[in-house]
């Protein structure tokens, strides 16, 4: 592909299933182009879908050297994520959920979804799971909820009640909605 591309390119194998590649772009405002069009040719030259990770910028050999790990770390997460809109990703395309990816088999995260959630996870009750993600997507906005939910407000106000119940905290409170949103993400992720 860089051939095709006439990019003199330093690429070797960091690990099995992953190849680290140093590009040189001429000039600072081709980077965003060259990196759409190797990793789309990339992919089509493979006939796979492949997870492109990439660095930090760097001007020394040395600094790309270092970079590669990053690189390759964010190619880990990237098959992880819900979609992949995106030819390539970097650290900060990654977010929240990304973290969560990376977290994936830590099993002080492990426990500290299945707390948070226990009292819709055992046993399972998949239409409390599912009003607290869609509470959590609308910001606890409960019109916004009812509204998408299609839900008269006193059948929402009774359903949330009994979700609080089973949770053990109020929905109202910042901190506990963080938590189930973290928890909940990291569910959706691992399980």
């Amino acid at each position: 592909v860089a051939e095709t591309m006439r990019l003199g390119v330093l690429a070797g194998s960091l690990r099995s299933g992953v190849l680290g590649a140093v590009l040189p772009v001429a000039a600072r405002e081709l980077v965003e182009g060259t990196l759409q069009r190797f990793s789309r040719e990339l992919g089509e030259s493979l006939s796979l879908t492949v997870a492109v990770g990439v660095g930090a910028e760097a001007t020394g050999i040395s600094q790309c050297a270092k970079n590669l790990e990053d690189a390759a770390q964010v190619a880990e997460i990237v098959p992880n994520l819900p979609t992949r809109a995106q030819p390539y990703y970097r650290f900060a395309d990654l977010r929240l959920r990304g973290v969560l990816a990376a977290m994936g088999q830590d099993a002080r995260m492990r426990s500290f979804a299945h707390t948070e959630l226990s009292g819709v996870l055992q046993p399972l009750d998949a239409e409390g799971l599912e009003l607290l993600e869609l509470y959590l997507r609308h910001g606890g906005n409960k019109s916004a909820l009812a509204k998408a939910g299609y839900l008269s407000r006193p059948t929402l106000y009774a359903r949330l009640a009994k979700l609080e119940d089973k949770l053990g905290l109020s929905l109202e409170s910042a901190e506990s909605r963080a938590s189930l949103q973290v928890a909940l993400m990291w569910y959706r992720l691992h399980g």
